[in-house]
């Protein structure tokens, strides 16, 4: 080529849309524009509602494209023709691309997850996300987040082992940086957290089992006074049957630098999900020194490698022998020190 290459992004995502993509998106961008030179120039697709948005990305040497993006999936399937005057020469789009661009792409799932396990997602949800494989259909390669999901993604046939590549999350140990805002004395009074405590944070739904977590932590609050906190933005049907609980504290969402005190002063940061495509959270607690008990389950042995207690997320009392293992100062000691050499492992860069 005689010209720049030129590569889309579908970044819509950074303002509109899921938490973890934004998380994901905007580690990747912070790195990418690391790697741009005279031959190569990157062109962020916004919804056309964020273009307060230039300033941030601008300095980072990034173009942008402006489009109508208020329904992702319809935007992603027309978007080859507001995209047709850059002659880009390859688009990455995540969960949805354009079923009829002239215009190379690759596809970005972070999971199909609602495959194995429909019961955790809503009819409005599934109905939306079979639009996912005709478009990865036509797509020259998929990037998934772990060898479960690929696994998974050739399993319901959506592209061939060959056409799909695993890229791991990374660890932002800056989101968890020490904050001068709050301190955890403030904090312990703000949510009556009165005693030492572990710790949940991300998504309340029933995908996350939590409440298998309140059931089999309530015997060793009565033993041993330990509470369980749990960060996250509030569901009224889902919290109201756990806000009663005497050993349960939520928080409600609060922002990172908060999270990051109550994270780093947790005796062990607890995730018993049913089912993940990759699993940041506990990585995260890894990078800071706070030691995890997972499920056994999908991408999280892939994931937390050696470093975590494992348990089995159908069983409750198993559950409470892993968060009572966990709480053994020696096992505490050990999960710390592995946990930190494997966050190590995963890198945004």
């Amino acid at each position: 080529l005689n010209r720049k290459r030129k590569i889309g992004i579908d970044a819509k995502w950074l303002y509109q849309g899921p938490v973890s993509g934004k998380v994901v998106l905007e580690s990747y961008l912070k790195y990418l524009s690391s790697f741009m030179n005279d031959q190569l120039q990157i062109y962020l697709i916004l919804d056309r509602r964020d273009n307060f948005s230039e300033e941030k990305y601008k300095s980072l040497k990034f173009k942008f494209i402006y489009v109508w993006g208020k329904i992702n999936l319809i935007s992603n399937i027309l978007l080859t023709f507001p995209l047709r005057k850059y002659q880009l020469d390859i688009v990455l789009y995540f969960n949805f691309g354009p079923f009829f661009s002239k215009i190379r792409y690759m596809l970005f799932l972070h999971d199909v997850l609602f495959d194995d396990f429909p019961e955790y997602f809503s009819f409005k949800e599934r109905l939306y996300f079979k639009f996912i494989k005709p478009s990865s259909r036509k797509a020259k390669r998929i990037i998934t987040i772990s060898e479960s999901e690929k696994e998974r993604l050739v399993k319901h046939n959506y592209k061939k082992a060959d056409k799909i590549d695993v890229i791991y999350n990374g660890v932002d140990v800056e989101r968890f940086k020490e904050s001068l805002k709050n301190d955890i004395v403030k904090l312990r009074q703000d949510f009556n957290i009165t005693s030492d405590y572990l710790i949940y944070y991300g998504r309340l739904n029933d995908r996350k089992n939590i409440h298998s977590l309140v059931k089999a932590t309530k015997e060793i609050f009565k033993e041993q006074n330990v509470l369980l906190v749990i960060v996250g933005a509030e569901d009224s049907l889902f919290t109201q049957s756990i806000k009663n609980q005497p050993h349960i504290r939520l928080t409600g969402f609060i922002d990172d630098s908060d999270l990051a005190i109550l994270l780093r002063n947790s005796l062990a940061f607890c995730y018993v999900s049913f089912a993940e495509g990759f699993g940041l959270p506990p990585l995260e607690a890894m990078s800071i020194g706070v030691p995890t008990v997972v499920s056994n389950t999908t991408s999280l042995p892939e994931i937390c490698g050696n470093a975590s207690i494992y348990v089995d997320p159908y069983n409750v009392e198993g559950i409470a022998k892993g968060v009572n293992d966990i709480l053994d100062p020696a096992q505490r000691k050990e999960c710390i020190s592995l946990g930190y050499k494997n966050a190590q492992r995963f890198s945004w860069n």
